[in-house]
């Protein structure tokens, strides 16, 4: 804060804290506003008004300035760098993960500005205006649904379809979109049928066949929330095979954990043990599939719990244990 601002604030508050001792003594008469005081009082907020930001005005003027870069008119225009648009692109995720600011955002046309960045040929501008996308519709109704009148969903998941064809490395796009998804979607019973309609619950069995880590949690921990919502969900993602890419998954994890003595335990596995828990038990096709003795879940699960030997890994064993119970009967009763 400027020291101007920060004096000119400091003395409104003193101001503020003398007027309200008054209150203190209910016998204490009360006194007028003296002539200079009030003349005081009245610039000091129209100095302060002058220098408050009005966020909306904000928004227009980053938005213009990303509409300028994307189709450049004058020469001026030509004048403005990615790392312009970038800083742009940030300011507006910081605004409108405000409720209203979102709201304000597509009611001055800022979606349309972030679907066009879509489809920008520089991925960090792709992957930013994700992150504006997921951050202006997480719970958030109205948003969700303008964008699905939009058809941003759509876009979104063919974004993440050609993200996943070009494999690269860097993960950072996959991440914003998958947010962005994730955030459109979720608790949106409309969104959700739009999603399935259009394939989209196979692209998130493909994010999971990337092996990425970082993503593959992320989509478990998706998955798991729908399958929590809806049962249906989970015959829906059995219908792609998606235990069949969790247990490998899980397989991953445990052989790195039990081969080193040294591994230091990982609560991302607890992710994987829920996701897994949950298909299994809200789909009996998932459930038979888990325990074909091809896959050697028992083995995996008792491995796991083996190595799970103290206070922190409780919660893993309590999912192992879950697990072993929907599938196998020769499980004791101790140890489930």
């Amino acid at each position: 804060m400027a020291g101007a601002e920060q004096n000119r604030l400091q003395s409104l508050l003193r101001f503020a804290v003398d007027a309200g001792s008054h209150g203190e003594d209910p016998n204490r008469p009360v006194t007028q506003v003296s002539t200079e005081n009030r003349a005081w009082l009245n610039q000091a907020i129209q100095e302060y008004s002058a220098h408050t930001v009005d966020p909306v005005q904000c928004l227009k003027a980053h938005l213009t300035t990303i509409h300028r870069f994307l189709h450049p008119v004058e020469e001026a225009d030509k004048n403005i760098e990615q790392s312009d648009v970038n800083h742009a692109l940030t300011e507006v995720h910081e605004f409108c993960e405000d409720f209203d600011l979102a709201r304000d955002l597509h009611q001055i046309g800022g979606f349309d500005i972030m679907k066009q960045c879509l489809d920008h040929a520089n991925t960090e501008i792709r992957a930013k205006a994700c992150g504006v996308i997921g951050g202006a519709c997480q719970n958030h109704e109205y948003c969700q649904n303008a964008l699905i009148e939009m058809n941003v969903l759509s876009c979104l998941i063919d974004l993440m379809n050609r993200s996943i064809e070009r494999s690269s490395d860097d993960d950072t796009e996959k991440l914003k979109i998958f947010f962005a998804l994730s955030c459109l979607v979720r608790g949106n019973e409309r969104a959700l049928s739009c999603f399935e309609e259009q394939d989209g619950f196979s692209t998130i069995v493909r994010v999971l066949q990337l092996n990425k880590r970082r993503l593959s949690v992320k989509t478990m921990f998706f998955i798991r929330s729908l399958c929590q919502e809806d049962a249906k969900y989970a015959k829906v993602f059995h219908g792609r095979g998606a235990e069949i890419q969790i247990m490998g998954l899980l397989k991953e994890y445990i052989d790195e954990l039990c081969s080193d003595g040294e591994a230091e335990y990982d609560v991302e596995i607890e992710v994987i043990l829920e996701c897994l828990e949950r298909l299994m038990a809200n789909s009996e096709e998932a459930k038979t599939e888990c325990c074909n003795p091809s896959y050697h879940l028992g083995s995996l699960l008792y491995r796991l719990k083996n190595r799970c030997t103290t206070d922190e890994t409780a919660e893993c064993v309590r999912y192992c244990d879950k697990i072993l119970s929907l599938c196998f009967d020769d499980v004791d009763a101790d140890d489930r």
